[in-house]
């Protein structure tokens, strides 16, 4: 209790990130342990009750870290509540903020959906094809768990046939988000997959959709596998593509990886991008709120670890003087701070 209280003093600090990290794991341990002791924990203690940001209570986090761990003992039901913290009429849970990615419904419904495969492949995909259409939000994360965790190739084919051309998928992230699965294995069919389906869709204001959905895709297939996705990303040759993908990676790294921002800028085909980079733009992006992580893989760098990893590899880079000069400045001043 003394860890979540604590939590209040830090208000919107970055800080406050080591701390959630703490409780996530905590709870991830005792849903593993004693679900039914968690839940009424976080219906009956005051403190969990607490409003972390304007629409999220602190239990709304925790119920999800624990159900997280819950999968590894009893996915099916774990599966089963998640569902009811999911819904609609409950806005609460739902509210979607662009700029708080992962959206915790998508780790927990991919965490779960994963443990749930693991024991039983067709239990898990009957759970995915019978869910209600009220429970629409987690089905993409929760297809891409299954795509992600099959090492049958055409398995994999027969699942994104059946779903990506059904009514499963209605918000634009989600054949991003279920691509992002297949590109694990197998990146050339994800994006060969995601463009058949975009030429199926229509952007409003007439963006391309091949482009947005392929930035999704990007962006959460690097949450797995930055190098392979940067690796796609750097075969896929000069053009507008790259250019945005790259961004993508770099954007959903900064926190855990910083020094790929380095890589893609010295990937040979984007090194024009270093005349337009900003660094003080780089480097305040270290600093970005980002979503309380309910796992170990979503808990970043600390600040100074981010700062010290930079600087490291702008230091070993080929950029040129006046650059590396810009990054080292706006680093060093950050550090300061």
């Amino acid at each position: 209790m003394v860890l979540l209280g604590g939590l209040e003093e830090f208000e919107e600090n970055i800080k406050m990130i080591e701390s959630e990290a703490r409780l996530s794991a905590i709870f991830r341990e005792w849903g593993r342990a004693d679900f039914d002791e968690v839940r009424e924990f976080l219906e009956t203690e005051p403190l969990a009750k607490k409003y972390l940001t304007p629409d999220r209570r602190f239990a709304d986090e925790l119920i999800l870290a624990a159900l997280i761990g819950y999968g590894e003992t009893d996915p099916a039901n774990a599966w089963e509540i998640f569902l009811t913290t999911q819904n609609y009429t409950n806005q609460r849970p739902l509210i979607l903020n662009p700029a708080y990615r992962p959206y915790a419904h998508n780790v927990a419904a991919e965490e779960i959906m994963r443990s749930y495969f693991k024991i039983s492949g067709k239990e898990a995909l009957n759970a995915l094809r019978e869910i209600d259409p009220e429970y629409r939000l987690v089905f993409a994360p929760g297809l891409r768990a299954i795509l992600s965790e099959s090492n049958d190739a055409g398995f994999r084919s027969k699942l994104l046939k059946e779903f990506l051309d059904s009514s499963y998928l209605g918000r634009r992230t989600d054949a991003g988000i279920v691509c992002a699965g297949e590109a694990e294995h197998d990146p050339k069919s994800a994006w060969d997959t995601l463009q058949v389906w975009a030429r199926t869709q229509s952007m409003i204001g007439g963006d391309d959709p091949e482009m947005h959905f392929g930035i999704d895709m990007v962006q959460n297939w690097s949450r797995r596998q930055p190098i392979e996705a940067l690796r796609f990303v750097a075969d896929l040759g000069e053009g507008e593509e790259q250019f945005y993908f790259s961004e993508g990676i770099m954007s959903t790294q900064l926190q855990y990886r910083p020094e790929l921002v380095v890589e893609i800028l010295e990937i040979e085909s984007l090194k024009k991008v270093q005349e337009v980079i900003r660094p003080e733009q780089i480097v305040e992006s270290l600093d970005y709120d980002i979503p309380w992580p309910l796992i170990e893989e979503n808990v970043p760098l600390p600040r100074e670890e981010r700062l010290a990893r930079l600087k490291q590899a702008v230091e070993a880079s080929s950029f040129s003087k006046s650059l590396k000069d810009r990054f080292l400045a706006e680093i060093d001043a950050a550090k300061s701070k």
